[in-house]
């Protein structure tokens, strides 16, 4: 049995917490005299950058064999989108309300009149698809939707690697190297666009992350790697600044991985939970922000936006996540999974 990482699920808990300080000001429109997670010196909106490196991560990490390709993917469309549905029809639930209630919609960013849209939106395919229309209904939802992009090019080049014999090391290696100088050097296009380049170079540098570097050294390399890595990072920040996205991607992240997979890991059941919430933490923000918009509006509640309500806000969204998570996700996949596992056996027997 592969080790699981649990330091890895409170980074993700972190970065999704920062994250919806980011969104928060973001919507609301709001500056602080402080410290600003919208709008300020460094973009935090890259975060979304390490989610897709831990991706690629654990994607490597947990790859089974002996599961076909489909149902390997299923595995994952059934982890996505049954609660991306949820989330999905709570808020557009909470937009409408508000239009029959208030005659406005109180969430402009999208046309929630439009079909497409809130087709496209459910399905993950509204952005750096054949669509690619931007902003869907839940907007943060984008990085699934090339996530799942990620997950079929890394199936295609399991095949390929098959029936070739080439090691599929290689293929990761390319489609990370053409997608890094695409970013900065192609033009959008089908399935290569911005947000798609963004989560291929992440992705599959996860991916060779963990098979050509914690897979294949010792602890003892690890750790020189890390140093070495420590001092290209710390040399890239004073050459570039921390908020130079190469900076971030090539170095600082995977050296924040690579520290957390090498040190003890935080096993105790109350970080294990709240790391394993972070996905609906990302998922119900939005819907949450808007939910507690409609009520404001409904009883004339006027929020002064600061510090304090941000924080309040994060909290209510970590208990709504943690709620939906123990009640809704676990059992949900379980299910499912179970019902696929079923399915498998019955062809095997016919």
């Amino acid at each position: 049995m592969k080790k699981r990482y649990h330091n890895l699920d409170i980074i993700k808990a972190v970065a999704a917490i920062l994250i919806v300080f980011h969104h928060y000001q973001q919507i609301a429109n709001v500056e602080f005299d402080g410290i600003n997670f919208y709008g300020g010196s460094f973009y935090w909106g890259n975060l979304v950058e390490l989610f897709f490196l831990i991706s690629g991560f654990v994607m490597a990490l947990s790859d089974k064999k002996g599961k076909s390709v489909f149902r390997k993917f299923a595995d994952k469309c059934i982890r996505i989108y049954p609660s991306t549905i949820l989330a999905c029809s709570a808020l557009i639930i909470t937009v409408y309300a508000g239009y029959f209630l208030l005659g406005e919609f109180i969430h402009t960013s999208v046309d929630y009149s439009n079909i497409v849209t809130i087709i496209s939106s459910y399905l993950l395919i509204f952005s750096g698809w054949f669509l690619n229309i931007g902003l869907g209904i839940n907007n943060p939802t984008w990085y699934l939707c090339v996530l799942l992009l990620c997950y079929i090019i890394y199936y295609a080049i399991e095949v390929i690697s098959e029936k070739t014999r080439i090691n599929a090391n290689i293929f990761y290696f390319l489609v990370f190297l053409i997608s890094f100088i695409e970013k900065y050097f192609g033009q959008s296009r089908l399935f290569f666009f911005m947000v798609n380049k963004r989560g291929y170079v992440c992705f599959f540098l996860g991916v060779l992350l963990y098979n050509l570097i914690v897979k294949k050294f010792t602890d003892k390399q690890i750790w020189l790697a890390i140093t070495g890595l420590a001092v290209i990072t710390a040399i890239g920040i004073w050459r570039w600044g921390i908020g130079s996205w190469g900076v971030l991607v090539l170095f600082l992240f995977p050296l924040l991985i690579l520290v957390a997979v090498n040190i003890r890991q935080l096993s105790i059941p109350i970080l294990k939970t709240w790391g394993g919430a972070s996905y609906q933490v990302y998922l119900w923000h939005i819907p949450s922000f808007i939910f507690l918009r409609l009520i404001g509006r409904l009883t004339g509640i006027q929020i002064t936006h600061s510090y304090l309500t941000m924080v309040i806000f994060t909290i209510f969204v970590e208990i709504v996540a943690l709620f939906i998570y123990k009640y809704y996700e676990i059992p949900v996949t379980k299910r499912l999974k179970g019902w696929l596992e079923a399915r498998d056996g019955n062809q095997k027997e016919r």
